[in-house]
């Protein structure tokens, strides 16, 4: 097609295809049809050495970037915005650099650097540099789709093992007494019902008075991280908290203008942490202090896992720990008495104090009758 002018812009355009790569259109950014002709014949002179493996693509990362979202992570993803703040780190990083010049140890450079500039107080965690790596690779495997790059630094890496992310927080009664007690009341009514429901931060929040159903006790999560709506029954001591709660905004624990961010409730929350002394403690390990609670009660990991909103009873293994004295009273529960039945008594062994099971059996008694007629 070569170049073209719209009616909406002053300058002009570009459009030529490929075979099997489809139509590749772009403005050229100047006026002057003769440049325009040089910048389409390079533009397409470009792609066809790339498409046939001679050249590799050049296409400037912050560029990559910017397509990801625009044609892929707006349109489909929920966590997009979050999306967008690590993008704007990798940037930040990386310099806005061809793609090609990203390689395996370029990221694995990145990744040092992220695992030793977290702050002191929120270390970052390899989970954290993980998921990271994660939307990196994505994004290079859409841009090896879309043609804009030919290789993905990122497969070539190792992620991190998480086994040791895994944390088994929870709180004994005396210690949430003692966290309830050292929030403030907006910050205490947002922790006694994370404490109650198990729910994700993001979830809370979210939360709006009409997903609350007070007469049957279950709110609606509408926008779960399974990407499907759930319901959580509540006991009857929170709804009763929720009944009591001002109403400031169509969502629970929002403000006069809205939602409300996390950062309304971390620092009041880290300093009720503290003053409690309950150490490393998150807002997320709620969540497991939830789990764990039912689990000790005896309720079943496939009960726990559909209150938790998990696909599978996998995830729910995690939370299933348990405290070493609810242990010991389990174990006190096998049965009991069963030397006694079985014809033992617990005698001490001669010459020494070390008590031993002796079995009163026939041949025993010989051996002792023996004994006595010497």
């Amino acid at each position: 097609m070569g170049i073209y002018q719209r009616k909406d812009s002053p300058f002009w355009w570009y459009s030529f295809k490929l075979p099997a790569k489809g139509r590749f259109t772009g403005s050229t950014d100047t006026a002057d049809r003769k440049l325009a002709m040089q910048i389409y014949i390079g533009k397409r002179s470009e792609s066809q050495k790339v498409h046939h493996g001679f050249e590799k693509p050049r296409t400037k990362l912050s560029l990559l970037f910017e397509d990801y979202m625009n044609l892929h992570a707006k349109n489909s993803k929920r966590t997009w915005k979050s999306n967008e703040l690590v993008l704007a780190r990798l940037t930040g990083y990386f310099g806005d650099v061809r793609v090609e010049e990203i390689t395996p140890m370029r990221v694995e450079q990145y990744r040092s650097w992220r695992m030793t500039h977290g702050s002191r107080v929120h270390r970052v965690s390899k989970s954290t540099i993980n998921r990271e790596m994660a939307l990196l690779k994505h994004v290079f495997n859409k841009g090896i789709e879309w043609g804009k790059c030919a290789d993905n630094p990122v497969s070539k890496i190792k992620f991190y093992s998480e086994k040791e992310n895994k944390r088994m927080r929870y709180l004994e009664s005396h210690e949430k007494v003692r966290l309830l007690n050292a929030c403030p009341p907006a910050t205490r009514r947002l922790v006694f019902f994370a404490l109650n429901t198990g729910m994700r931060q993001g979830e809370i929040l979210n939360l709006r008075w009409q997903d609350v159903d007070f007469k049957n006790q279950l709110v609606m999560v509408r926008h779960s991280k399974a990407g499907k709506p759930r319901f959580v029954n509540i006991n009857t001591e929170l709804t009763d908290t929720l009944k009591r709660m001002p109403t400031v905004s169509d969502y629970v624990f929002g403000t006069p203008k809205g939602r409300a961010n996390f950062t309304l409730y971390r620092k009041p929350f880290e300093t009720a942490v503290k003053t409690a002394g309950l150490g490393n403690f998150r807002f997320h390990d709620l969540r497991h202090d939830y789990a764990s609670t039912l689990v000790m009660k005896g309720i079943d990991l496939k009960t726990v896992s559909e209150l938790l909103g998990h696909a599978t009873t996998q995830m729910t293994e995690r939370y299933s720990h348990l405290s070493p004295a609810h242990k010991r009273a389990a174990v006190e529960l096998l049965p009991q008495g069963l030397m006694c039945y079985a014809g033992a008594t617990l005698e001490p062994k001669p010459d020494q104090s070390t008590p031993i099971y002796r079995r009163r059996g026939l041949v025993a008694q010989l051996a002792e009758q023996a004994t006595l007629n010497r």
